[in-house]
């Protein structure tokens, strides 16, 4: 027989999937990967930082834990996220050389 907890546990599940689990909430946990720093290691000589980078680590993997997104989801999610960087320091780097390139023609 479930205990009270075990009811509470799964409604804090069923709330996380219906939040987390719509076309729109894509979005946000797109941009969660970011600022949760999913993605990247959240590593930081400073301790303060550090420890601020874990916690954000730590609601993400709480998010995914309790959204039921597959970790596929949340690879191809962070994976996105990274090739989403990617293009913006490219589309950057075309830009300071077309710069650098007009400096030099005049």
């Amino acid at each position: 027989m479930p205990t009270e907890a075990d009811l509470e546990n799964d409604n804090l599940v069923r709330a996380y999937h219906t939040t987390f689990g719509s076309h729109d909430a894509q979005a946000v946990l797109t941009d969660l990967v970011n600022f949760c720093c999913a993605a990247e290691t959240s590593f930081h000589p400073d301790p303060a930082v550090l420890a601020r980078n874990e916690g954000r680590r730590e609601v993400w993997l709480r998010i995914i834990k309790y959204s039921s997104l597959m970790p596929q989801q949340a690879v191809e999610m962070q994976s996105h996220f990274v090739q989403g960087l990617k293009n913006r320091v490219n589309d950057q780097a075309r830009r300071i050389e077309a710069l650098l390139s007009g400096e030099d023609d005049g």
